[in-house]
C-alpha cells in the first residue's frame, strides 16, 4: 500500500480528536501535546499514516527526538532504516488491508468457502432477527458507551470523537430500536479505516459489523480499507477470514526517562 498525502483539515482533526496542536506538515505531519519538558509528539497517534512521504530526513528526526520527551514516527511504507536512527527504539506492527471489490458478490466469491458459508448464514440470522445498518450519528451516546466500556486502551471521550465526524463514518448495529454495536470509520479520500469499535457481546455482531462495514466502502466508491493492528493471533485471524491481506509496518520511538 502506497502512503499519500493527508489534507491539513483531516490533520487537524486528529490533533482536535487527541487534544493537541499540529506544529508541523512537511515533510511530515507533526502533532504536539503537552507542554515544556512533558511535551510529546507523534507524526500521527491511532495508527495512521504519518511518515515521510519521500526520503527520510534523519536530521530532523535527531533534532526532534531531542526536543520530545516522547516522540514516535509511523512508518507505514518502511522506508526508514532501524541503522540510520540507533537511538530510537523500533515497534513491529501489522495491519490488515482489504482491496474493496466493486461489489458484494465479488466479495463473497473472493472468499474461502468455509468463510463464504459462515456468513450466508449469519446475514440470514440477521434478517431474520431484524437487525439493520445505520449510517446516521444519532447513534453516537450509545456507541461511545458500548466502546468506553470494551476497549482495552484509554477511551476517547464523545467531544474528542465529534472532532472528527467531517472525516468519519458510525457504521451501527440496530434491532427494533436498540444499539446492538458500532464501528467508528475514519475516511481520507479513497482510503478508509476502521478506527474505534464496540458491541455487545451477543448474536455474532462483529462479523455483521465487518460485512457492513466493506459494503458501505464498496457503496462509497472506497478502494482500500484498513482493518488496522491486530494484537494477537485471533484478530489476526479474523481479519484475514474476512479478506484483509497482512502488511507490515513500523513504528520508530524516541523517549527520554
Amino acid at each position: 500500500m502506497k502512503p499519500f498525502p493527508l489534507p491539513r483539515d483531516f490533520v487537524d482533526a486528529i490533533a482536535c480528536a487527541w487534544g493537541g496542536r499540529v506544529v508541523m506538515y512537511e515533510p511530515l505531519p507533526l502533532v504536539e501535546k503537552g507542554a515544556w519538558f512533558l511535551r510529546r509528539a507523534y507524526s500521527l497517534p491511532f495508527g495512521l499514516y504519518g511518515g515521510f512521504l519521500d526520503n527520510p530526513d534523519y536530521n530532523l528526526v535527531r533534532r526532534l527526538s531531542m526536543k520530545y520527551m516522547r516522540f514516535a514516527i509511523v512508518d507505514f511504507q518502511n522506508r526508514m532504516e532501524p541503522e540510520e536512527v540507533p537511538y530510537m527504539r523500533v515497534h513491529n506492527l501489522t495491519t490488515h488491508i482489504l482491496t474493496v471489490p466493486e461489489n458484494m458478490e465479488s466479495y463473497m466469491s473472493s472468499l474461502k468457502k468455509k468463510r463464504r458459508r459462515s456468513l450466508q448464514n449469519m446475514l440470514n440470522r440477521m434478517r431474520k432477527l431484524g437487525v439493520e445498518v445505520s449510517l446516521s450519528w444519532n447513534w453516537l451516546d450509545d456507541f461511545h458507551d458500548v466502546y468506553r466500556r470494551s476497549t482495552r486502551s484509554r477511551p476517547l471521550s464523545i467531544s474528542s470523537i465529534r472532532c472528527l465526524r467531517d472525516h468519519s463514518i458510525l457504521v451501527s448495529a440496530v434491532r427494533r430500536g436498540r444499539f446492538l454495536g458500532g464501528v467508528l470509520v475514519l475516511r481520507v479520500k479513497d482510503y478508509a479505516l476502521l478506527w474505534l469499535a464496540g458491541w455487545k457481546k451477543q448474536m455474532q455482531i462483529s462479523e455483521f459489523l465487518y460485512y457492513s462495514v466493506i459494503e458501505m466502502a464498496a457503496q462509497e466508491g472506497i478502494s482500500v480499507l484498513d482493518f488496522g493492528a491486530s494484537h494477537t493471533q485471533g484478530v489476526r485471524w479474523f481479519k484475514e477470514s474476512m479478506g484483509g491481506k497482512p502488511f507490515p509496518y513500523r513504528v520508530f520511538e524516541s523517549r527520554k526517562i
